[in-house]
Order: structure tokens, then C-alpha cells, then sequence
């Protein structure tokens, strides 16, 4: 995951330096990363795409009859609907370890 797309992304670090905002992120990273064999990250940018495509596809194909052009466009459709939810999952996940990562910065000062 590219943690520098999210530096001034986060209002509650947005008035920091740059570099202040990126050891914060990569301490959130980290934080996210520790104690789990697979990322959560790669998991759902694994799952979300299958289970989208599956019920988009399936859905479609219940809908509308077995067609190529249906399959098709449920496919396209699925994997730009996919893009968007992964993107706001892992924002998500990554701004809740932001505030861990920062109420245990206020607790230690």
C-alpha cells in the first residue's frame, strides 16, 4: 500500500509537516500489519473484487439470461465498482489505526 497518497488526506493530521504525517501513517501501517500473517490491505483488495464480480455477474445472469455481453458488462462494471469499495476500506482501516497510533501519542506526552 502507497501510504504517501494519503499524506494531507487525513484532516487530523492535515496541518502537520509532511514528514511528521508520514512516520504518523507508517506507524498506522505498521500498527495494521503487526500480528497478522496476511495483510489486511491484500485481503481485501483479494476478496472484495471476487465477491463484487461473483454477485454482479451472477445477479446479472439471473436477471437477464446467460449472454456474453451481459457477463461482460458485469465484469467491467464489477471491477470499477470493486476499485472504488477497496479504496474506501483501506482508507477506512488505515484512518481507524491513525487514531490509535495518535491517542497513543497523546497519552505518552
Amino acid at each position: 500500500m502507497n501510504i504517501k497518497a494519503y499524506l494531507d488526506y487525513f484532516e487530523e493530521i492535515s496541518d502537520l509537516p509532511r514528514d511528521e504525517q508520514f512516520t504518523l501513517l507508517d506507524k498506522a501501517h505498521a500498527l495494521i500489519q503487526e500480528g497478522s500473517v496476511v495483510s489486511k490491505f491484500s485481503l481485501v483488495s483479494v476478496l472484495v473484487p471476487l465477491f463484487v464480480i461473483l454477485a454482479l455477474v451472477g445477479g446479472g445472469t439471473l436477471l437477464f439470461g446467460v449472454s456474453v455481453l451481459v457477463i461482460i458488462m458485469s465484469v467491467v462494471f464489477s471491477l470499477l465498482l470493486s476499485r472504488v469499495v477497496v479504496n474506501e476500506l483501506n482508507t477506512s482501516i488505515l484512518q481507524k489505526s491513525l487514531k490509535r497510533v495518535l491517542v497513543e501519542q497523546e497519552a505518552r506526552n
